[in-house]
């Protein structure tokens, strides 16, 4: 029964982001920020790794080299106001870029971190392709020789699928082994 549910949200999904040309993502992201805010995100603890972030130093009435929270609250509203309809997503975007560049992850952190990029290009494909009837074919594999060797990844949208073979005279594991060589 609830996989019958499962199949007929993701249907209504599917067809709702072919009418409004919008990505699947964009609108679970849209419905989860209306209408599902089980665990509300607190914005501060956004703002201040971004404002960590970019903090150059060149602020006064500090305590110990660090901003006080005085002046960290006047630049958050002033941020707000700078940016107000998309403050929020700039934070969140923010944080996501973080994740490809922080060090010192786990070789299973790494890999759900893969993963979940080639879900949501994935994703962005299919939409692309089912709303606007754009084809095409990626190939992502990790960046570090020795430790990488598990994370690869090769896709086709659905009228594109011998690309690799036709072009290339590969299949997807060895357009994927050709990748590796390049990075």
């Amino acid at each position: 029964m609830i996989q019958e549910g499962l199949e007929h949200i993701n249907k209504y999904l599917t067809d709702l982001a072919a009418f409004t040309g919008q990505l699947p993502q964009q609108i679970i992201d849209c419905f989860l920020k209306q209408y599902a805010q089980l665990i509300p995100t607190n914005n501060w603890n956004h703002y201040s790794k971004y404002f960590t972030h970019f903090l150059d130093g060149g602020f006064s009435g500090t305590i110990e080299s660090t901003p006080s929270v005085t002046i960290r609250r006047k630049c958050y509203k002033l941020f707000k106001k700078e940016h107000p309809n998309t403050w929020q997503d700039i934070h969140i975007k923010f944080e996501d870029s973080t994740h490809y560049t922080e060090t010192g992850k786990t070789a299973s952190q790494w890999q759900q971190l893969f993963n979940k990029s080639v879900k949501r290009f994935t994703q962005l494909f299919s939409a692309l392709s089912k709303a606007h009837g754009i084809e095409g074919a990626f190939v992502m594999v990790g960046s570090i020789v020795n430790q990488d060797t598990s994370l690869g990844h090769a896709y086709t949208t659905p009228s594109t699928e011998d690309f690799f073979m036709e072009r290339c005279h590969a299949d997807n594991n060895a357009i994927i082994g050709h990748f590796k060589a390049h990075i």
